[in-house]
C-alpha cells in the first residue's frame, strides 16, 4: 500500500534526472537505492529501444521522450485514457531520465484500480505490448548495430 521500498524512498523519484531533487521521500542524491541502481545498471547494459514501466491506478496512458505517436496506439488498444501529463510534477522520475533526459521513448502504463470483470489486466493490455513490439521493430538499427550484423 505504498509508493515506498523498505528505507521509505520512493524508487521512481530516485533516478538522475535533471529534475532530481533530495527529499526524505526521494534519497539524498540519485540513485542511492540499490533497486535504482539495478534498473539504471540494466539499462545501461542493454541499452533499451523502449521503456514500458507499468503502474496503477490511473487506467491511462502517458508517455515522455518521442512516444506520442506509441502512446496513442496503445491507448486505443487497451481502451485506457491518453495523458500528456499526469497532472503533477514528478521530479527525479525513470521517465523524466530516460523521456526527457536521454530523450528516449518510455510509457508509463497505468492500470485500472482493479480489472474489469471480463479480462485480466494482461488480457486488457496485450493488444498493446503486441503493438509495442511491432513499434520497436520496425525502428531504423543504429549504424553500429547495423555493421554488426554484416
Amino acid at each position: 500500500g505504498t509508493r515506498s521500498n523498505a528505507r521509505g524512498i520512493d524508487l521512481n523519484r530516485n533516478f538522475p534526472a535533471t529534475t532530481f531533487r533530495p527529499s526524505r521521500g526521494r534519497g539524498a542524491k540519485p540513485l542511492c537505492e540499490p533497486e535504482s541502481r539495478f534498473v539504471m545498471k540494466l539499462i545501461q547494459e542493454h541499452d533499451p529501444a523502449l521503456i514500458i514501466s507499468v503502474h496503477q491506478p490511473r487506467r491511462s496512458v502517458n508517455w515522455d521522450g518521442p512516444a506520442a505517436p506509441l502512446a496513442r496506439e496503445m491507448a486505443v488498444r487497451t481502451g485506457y485514457r491518453l495523458e500528456a501529463s499526469v497532472g503533477y510534477s514528478t521530479p527525479g522520475s525513470l521517465g523524466s531520465y530516460f523521456g526527457k533526459d536521454l530523450k528516449r521513448p518510455i510509457i508509463t502504463l497505468e492500470l485500472p484500480r482493479r480489472r474489469s470483470a471480463q479480462k485480466t489486466f494482461f488480457e486488457e493490455c496485450v493488444g498493446a505490448f503486441r503493438y509495442a513490439l511491432e513499434w520497436v521493430q520496425s525502428m531504423p538499427k543504429p549504424r553500429d548495430a547495423q555493421a554488426k550484423a554484416r
